[in-house]
């Protein structure tokens, strides 16, 4: 993986621009990949894995204002400790299938995780829009002028 000074710029403003409004995209990206999963027929752990780490990563987001993407680390955080039955599962093969009472477990259980995303909105310090738009744009436009003088 490569980086440059303009990487290491823009982290710096993305990481000042968490906004409450990162709710609504990972809710909606969620009940997206929860949709996918049930047309899968409720059958794989891979499919389940994406719902909970989208909507713990949302959580996690909205309540310390870090990105944290690795579902294994915010399990026992955020109560799904038992999911760890599906990452086994996922680990075994990427396309596993869940036993029936497994998924039928996780079928019932799943709507938790939109209860605890939705929760984590209602008790977010974070502002309600990102507070630096503004400087964004700026290094956009900045970004763009030095590409096109080149």
């Amino acid at each position: 993986m490569r980086t440059s000074p303009d990487h290491a710029a823009l982290r710096e403003l993305v990481g000042h621009s968490l906004s409450r409004k990162l709710h609504r995209h990972y809710r909606g990206f969620a009940t997206g990949q929860l949709r996918e999963w049930e047309k899968d027929g409720f059958r794989s752990a891979k499919k389940l894995l994406y719902v909970l780490r989208t909507t713990l990563t949302g959580t996690h987001a909205l309540l310390t204002g870090a990105l944290e993407t690795d579902v294994t680390l915010l399990l026992d955080e955020h109560g799904f400790s038992a999911a760890r039955e599906l990452v086994e599962a996922k680990r075994r093969g990427e396309r596993s299938e869940l036993p029936a009472e497994v998924a039928e477990r996780w079928r019932k259980e799943v709507g938790r995780a939109f209860d605890v995303l939705d929760g984590a909105l209602a008790r977010s310090t974070l502002p309600e829009v990102p507070p630096n738009v503004r400087e964004i744009e700026a290094w956009l436009l900045e970004l763009r002028r030095r590409s096109f003088s080149r």
